[in-house]
């Protein structure tokens, strides 16, 4: 399914699609997954919404625009981008190339604090963290803009996500290093065994016992390890057929039980408790991963040049529907068994239940 035009309306074709073909072809454990279209806001035809925020917002980020919508589709926000920003459910700030004493705001628009470090801010749901000029460098910070802790190295950052647990950061040199919350060294290994020893892309999983990366140049190959005892066990390795020099996304479920790593034509998932992978074909660059909340349901989002694809995943390998759209910007977003969709101008959700 293609949308062809991006002035005809996101929604009506997401609603025919989901009836005529996911309707019908999603089905786990002998149970129907249905999607129901909700609603769709065309972001700069919407008035901001004014008052008290009561429900949790949606951060979305698409083209020069940045903002927050409910989850009944009224806009909160909505902020220009002329540089660069960072947004994330609780913070956002825009910044330039010398980023230094930079303020950042709620969702509502309030000032939060000021973070007084040089650096590029960077939000998530597990914390603030700053990039410091460099590159080698980086610190976590408080919702006041504070400086909790920092890690400095010597050789480039070249991969980095948090969690729960904490976070985790991989280097030129091949290091990659876990920490905890507290920022005290969980793990420090090099994965090792390729020609250019460089991390591509890494995770930490929410629990904080398993770490993942991809990891070197000729041969590249995916890498999930178990910490324990300040030491890090390789657990599953694999060899990637096809070969790519840009950072990788590597996702660990909520859940703990599955690892994926992003590749050139697909994706590999890995169930940790029988070590067991799986490929799943992709066309175009991955983009994000995001979770239904149960069911072991994953909704993949995915680029091929303006054509953006939305795979619905089960299981950690079974493709089982997916529709696609043609937009300069898209986001993916996922809460409580619902999904958020944006193309370009336009914001669409769609609640997924059983049947």
């Amino acid at each position: 399914m293609k949308i062809n035009d991006k002035n005809f309306p996101l929604f009506p074709i997401l609603s025919v699609f989901i009836l005529v073909y996911l309707f019908s072809a999603v089905r786990i454990s002998e149970k129907k997954l249905d999607i129901k279209p909700e609603w769709t806001i065309k972001i700069d035809e919407n008035a901001v919404m004014e008052g008290p925020l009561t429900e949790k917002l949606i951060p979305f980020r698409m083209n020069n625009m940045m903002g927050y919508c409910t989850q009944e589709g009224s806009l909160v926000s909505l902020i220009p981008v002329e540089q660069n920003a960072s947004i994330s459910a609780d913070f956002w700030a825009l910044y330039g190339k010398n980023a230094e004493n930079t303020k950042f705001f709620a969702p509502d628009n309030t000032e939060q604090g000021i973070i007084e470090r040089a650096g590029f801010p960077f939000f998530t749901q597990n914390g603030i963290f700053v990039f410091h000029p460099g590159g080698a460098s980086f610190s976590r910070h408080g919702e006041r803009g504070e400086t909790q802790w920092d890690y400095e190295y010597y050789a480039p950052l070249t991969a980095f996500s948090a969690s729960e647990a904490g976070c985790t950061a991989g280097f030129a040199d091949g290091n990659l290093v876990c920490m905890d919350t507290e920022g005290k060294i969980k793990a420090r290994f090099y994965p090792g065994g390729s020609e250019t020893e460089v991390i591509f892309g890494a995770a930490l999983s929410q629990n904080g016992v398993y770490a993942a990366c991809v990891s070197g140049l000729n041969p590249q190959r995916i890498v999930a390890a178990e910490l324990e005892a300040g030491k890090a066990k390789i657990i599953y390795h694999d060899y990637l057929k096809e070969e790519s020099a840009e950072q990788t996304l590597v996702r660990f479920s909520s859940d703990n039980k599955y690892v994926f790593f992003s590749g050139k034509s697909g994706l590999t998932s890995v169930r940790l408790a029988d070590k067991k992978s799986f490929f799943i074909p992709f066309k175009g660059k991955i983009l994000d991963i995001r979770e239904f909340g149960a069911k072991d349901i994953f909704f993949v989002l995915s680029r091929d040049a303006h054509r953006y694809t939305v795979t619905v995943l089960c299981e950690g390998r079974y493709n089982k529907g997916a529709f696609s759209f043609q937009a300069n910007s898209a986001f993916l977003y996922a809460d409580r068994g619902c999904i958020y969709v944006g193309a370009d101008d336009r914001i669409s959700k769609m609640t997924l239940y059983f049947d």
